[in-house]
């Protein structure tokens, strides 16, 4: 296993790479738990059941405007039915691990700071009943 870079990761939504607008990147993968318990039991029992996904970016904020930019793209996601997300942990050379995931953006924020940058956040769930996350290379 090699040491990665975080400053290397790739992101890409809706079909526009945006990792320059990225400077963190917390990719989950989650799992229901639904509990099992029966009256005579002395301790909790669950089973493992539906996969989940959640992607949550953030960065300094960009205030240009237009459909490619990364504010267009947010806006359009927000209302979206859903998006298609890659991301690229080590990057996006030719053998990078990546996820591709069908998501939709839950939530997204911008923050200004007096003494600091502005800067955003977004959080991404995955929105496939039917497949799990597909975990590849590019």
């Amino acid at each position: 296993m090699a040491d990665i870079a975080g400053k290397d990761s790739y992101v890409s939504l809706a079909g526009t790479d945006v990792s320059t607008y990225c400077d963190s990147a917390t990719f989950e993968r989650l799992r229901t738990l639904v509990e099992t318990p029966a009256f005579a039991d002395a301790g909790m029992t669950r089973v493992g059941a539906l996969l989940d996904t959640r992607l949550q970016l953030g960065g300094t904020y960009d205030d240009a405007t237009g459909a490619t930019t990364l504010t267009g793209i947010l806006n359009t996601a927000i209302t979206a039915t859903s998006t298609a997300l890659i991301f690229g942990p080590s990057g996006s050379t030719s053998g990078d691990e990546r996820f591709t995931v069908t998501m939709l953006l839950e939530s997204y924020s911008v923050t200004s700071d007096a003494a600091g940058k502005g800067s955003w956040t977004a959080t991404f769930q995955r929105n496939d009943a039917t497949t799990t996350t597909e975990r590849d290379t590019f």
